[in-house]
């Protein structure tokens, strides 16, 4: 059997992220909340593997 693994948010590393308090359903599920300006050489290269 291989181990498995669970992601979990982090509440104070989002807000970090994003500059406020931020549910998780809105970034992940939903898609309401944008990325952040930082995170966009993440997003590219994603978008390069597809």
């Amino acid at each position: 059997m291989s181990p498995a693994g669970v992601v979990r948010p982090d509440p104070e590393d989002n807000t970090d992220l994003y500059g406020k308090s931020i549910d998780v359903r809105d970034v992940v599920m939903k898609g309401t909340v944008p990325p952040p300006a930082v995170v966009e050489p993440f997003m590219e290269a994603l978008r390069r593997r597809k």
